[in-house]
């Protein structure tokens, strides 16, 4: 009885090492891009602020990635951030909800942003499996190429996120952590 105690009392612990942690290198990205907005992560870096974040997310401290976006995914060689399309942030939050309807005008960055959430989720959970449809294999094939190979390509996190066995497809995307974009 003792050692399980022991063993529990050892785990909180951990635990309790890993958030601390987890915090340190959030509140050092914060005051990063404070100081530099438009400074970008080196891989180390990159790595170390998906688990934190992952960590934190699990906690439900950190409520939504919308303002670590530009850390992680690159559009068109620029940090990408929904400054431009705020009402997309709710795309971004740790919390899934069950089923999203967008309903939006021509023009505003729907695909991107759908795009950008479905990667961020990809591959903050793994084994995750994600269907897009859309009703012409036309605009799958626009949708594949031309959002998110670009999002993939020009990611800090390319080399976390893929690797010479993961799939790169116009029909389906699959990542390291086997989660699958079909």
């Amino acid at each position: 009885m003792t050692v399980a105690i022991q063993g529990g009392l050892k785990q909180k612990q951990r635990r309790a090492e890993r958030r601390l942690k987890s915090e340190a290198v959030l509140t050092k990205l914060k005051q990063q891009l404070h100081t530099d907005p438009d400074s970008k992560l080196s891989e180390a870096q990159a790595v170390a602020a998906t688990f934190a974040l992952r960590e934190q997310a699990e906690t439900g401290q950190v409520l939504t990635v919308e303002p670590y976006l530009r850390l992680f995914l690159n559009l068109d060689n620029k940090p990408y951030s929904l400054a431009d399309h705020q009402p997309f942030g709710p795309l971004f939050r740790t919390a899934m909800v069950p089923r999203c309807l967008i309903i939006a005008g021509r023009q505003i960055g729907k695909s991107q942003s759908v795009m950008a959430s479905a990667l961020m989720r990809a591959n903050w959970i793994p084994g995750f499996r994600q269907l897009m449809i859309c009703p012409l294999y036309e605009q799958v094939r626009r949708l594949s190429s031309l959002v998110a190979k670009p999002f993939i390509e020009n990611s800090p996190l390319r080399t976390l996120w893929t690797s010479p066995t993961t799939q790169q497809s116009v029909l389906q995307y699959s990542f390291r952590n086997q989660s699958r974009m079909l």
